[in-house]
């Protein structure tokens, strides 16, 4: 068997004001999220999802203490088009109210640029060497 992720859940503060992030930063489209009472999916391209579930249902499905949970160390990567859309997720995570740790820069690996969410996760946004 061939392992491979489908779904990623991740806890957040405000539901609501976290899809409305979501949706501003990565445009997601109308029939591309399925909102629950506790959770919001947004289906990815290749079958994956990311979910979104309010912290306090979180830690009650999970069994931690909800003063517990966070942002922990780990890093979403999404691979753009180009510098130019690298640059235009960046200024949407801004004006959505997303934090910008690392502007869009030419590294090595191509252009990438770094924010975190409104409840402090890390993405990495990057594209090639055009």
């Amino acid at each position: 068997m061939n392992p491979k992720i489908d779904i990623v859940t991740i806890s957040v503060e405000d539901l609501e004001q976290s899809t409305v992030f979501y949706k501003q930063v990565f445009t997601f489209l109308e029939d591309s999220i399925s909102e629950g009472e506790d959770h919001v999916a947004l289906f990815l391209e290749g079958e994956m999802s990311l979910v979104l579930y309010e912290r306090t249902a979180f830690a009650q499905m999970t069994g931690q203490p909800e003063g517990k949970i966070n942002a922990s160390s780990v890093i979403f990567s999404h691979m753009a088009k180009n510098s130019e859309a690298v640059d235009s997720i960046l200024s949407s995570a801004r004006h959505a109210g997303g934090t910008i740790v690392k502007e869009g820069k030419k590294d090595e690996w191509g252009y990438t640029g770094i924010f975190k969410d409104l409840d402090g996760y890390t993405w990495e946004v990057m594209s090639s060497l055009e």
